[in-house]
């Protein structure tokens, strides 16, 4: 019992009296200009809804009922406007948050005190949060007029906040995990701006694919019923509020499950800002990575739940059928962050030099001899948490499910061997990280090129040099086949390799 108290006493004190989040709060609000920025706010938003209100009015002037039905429109675009100021603004508050810290040299005593990086980065997120409840809180004039005129209901409002709020603290956790990655401030700001554009177009992509309100979305028998990726967006957080996901058999409202979904990502991105600070062996490093697992189920789980709601409107391609495909998307779009995990150097610090290949031990420490068994093991979890899930809801187990189990599995030690080369001969571990990203870019490029060069695009046979775009044209077990090719470049790469990392090894000893 005595630990349940001390844990509760902790996470009450980190969350509701932390003393980093008030001296940071009143820093920021301290002086004239943070209201002069507040006012300038509420001028643009003035203009935008003004402007948008009375062209509303000129197109339906004729027309009472065309113009009661355009205010719901109405009260979507100001939702909209207000989760771009959302996206423009969090990067600005986060960016600077610990690599200010970096320069002033105060992060040392943190670390040598009883205080943790996380009661410091919660800190700085709930010190930045209550500048986004200040942007909605500022705007609610604005969405009670659209109430007054019946566009929306207060409920629909709230809805759409919590949304926003949600969407907000993912953008905030992202900022603060490139500030901690980062030396510099400029730096900071421009790789936090970058993404979360980034993110903002990625996930209303899957938004605006996945809701049934536009064209190119999915057609249910229920016009409200979609995967919960419709309300992963900032920018529709309107439209997603009234929509819902059937989990045997009982709708459950999308906003629920996104909010879950913002404040798992919110705490894996927290964490990972934790273990980029953290020393060698630090519990931050554990804790990062085990959410990680977590999260690997959570997007396998979703894999399986887009083709059940898409097995009902018929698929569009034979792939989008199989339980893990998501995941395999999703695991594309990540793998750039797999050298991370392999990279090493000499000259860092101890937690990233070479202390070998392949060893399960240092899977929760994050040395790079663990990096190929850790992603092994989020690929067999994510995966096979996608099949699960999908037999449980009788999506049956193909060939081409486990096709692209092993595919992810030898794209992995693709990238391994390939950082395991670039490693031998970068100067530092910011090269060691980025070369691997920018060879695979040039090689994936220099197909594309030479297949628009041609005339037959479509059944073109340079594909096949692509491990990116060769499974998905190649035959049913083109997955299968392109996965123990990548495994076998990967392990050769990594022989190649081995001979300039002795000789480094002893440059450096000596």
């Amino acid at each position: 019992m005595s630990a349940i108290g001390n844990w509760m006493t902790e996470q009450r004190r980190a969350f509701f009296s932390n003393a980093v989040s008030q001296r940071d709060f009143r820093t920021q609000m301290r002086g004239k200009k943070a209201v002069l920025l507040w006012l300038f706010y509420l001028g643009v938003f003035f203009f935008v809804v003004g402007f948008g209100y009375q062209s509303q009015v000129e197109v339906h002037s004729g027309n009472l009922v065309e113009l009661q039905s355009s205010l719901n429109s109405f009260y979507q675009s100001i939702i909209a406007a207000l989760g771009g100021f959302i996206v423009m603004a969090t990067p600005a508050l986060t960016a600077l948050s610990v690599v200010g810290e970096k320069q002033r040299q105060s992060l040392d005593l943190v670390a040598c005190s009883p205080v943790s990086f996380r009661y410091l980065l919660l800190g700085k997120m709930i010190g930045s949060f209550r500048y986004v409840w200040m942007l909605l809180v500022l705007s609610l004039p604005f969405t009670a007029v659209c109430v007054s005129l019946g566009g929306a209901t207060w409920q629909n409002v709230l809805v759409s906040y919590a949304l926003l709020a949600a969407h907000g603290l993912v953008l905030m956790s992202i900022g603060i995990l490139i500030s901690s990655v980062s030396q510099t401030a400029t730096t900071a700001i421009l790789y936090s701006y970058f993404c979360t554009l980034a993110y903002s177009v990625l996930t209303f992509a899957l938004a605006a694919d996945a809701s049934p309100l536009f064209s190119f979305g999915p057609r249910l028998q229920d016009p409200f019923e979609a995967p919960v990726s419709v309300a992963l967006s900032p920018f529709l957080a309107a439209s997603a509020a009234s929509t819902h996901t059937t989990i045997l058999d009982y709708a459950v409202p999308n906003w629920i499950l996104a909010v879950g979904v913002c404040l798992l990502l919110a705490d894996l991105f927290l964490a990972g800002a934790g273990s980029a600070l953290g020393a060698y062996g630090a519990k931050e490093t554990l804790r990062f990575r085990t959410r990680l697992l977590v999260n690997a189920v959570l997007v396998g789980s979703f894999s399986a739940a887009i083709y059940a709601v898409g097995s009902r409107v018929g698929s569009r391609s034979s792939l989008t059928n199989e339980s893990n495909f998501c995941f395999y998307i999703a695991f594309l779009c990540l793998s750039p962050l797999l050298a991370n995990l392999f990279a090493w150097n000499w000259n860092a610090p101890k937690r990233f030099q070479y202390d070998g290949d392949f060893r399960l031990r240092q899977i929760f420490r994050g040395t790079p001899s663990g990096g190929l068994p850790f992603a092994i093991l989020l690929i067999l979890v994510g995966n096979f948490s996608a099949m699960g899930v999908g037999l449980l809801v009788g999506i049956p187990l193909t060939a081409t499910s486990m096709g692209i189990l092993v595919f992810c599995a030898g794209y992995a030690t693709l990238w391994w061997g390939l950082t395991q080369l670039t490693s031998c001969y970068a100067a530092d571990l910011k090269f060691a990280r980025v070369i691997p990203f920018f060879v695979v870019l040039l090689c994936e490029l220099a197909v594309v090129i030479a297949v628009a060069m041609t005339s037959d695009r479509r059944t073109n046979p340079l594909y096949t040099f692509s491990f990116i775009s060769g499974p998905v044209i190649a035959d049913h077990d083109g997955f299968l086949k392109y996965g123990v090719a990548a495994a076998v470049v990967g392990i050769v790469l990594r022989l190649c390799s081995r001979t300039p990392r002795k000789e480094r090894n002893i440059e450096t000893v000596a």
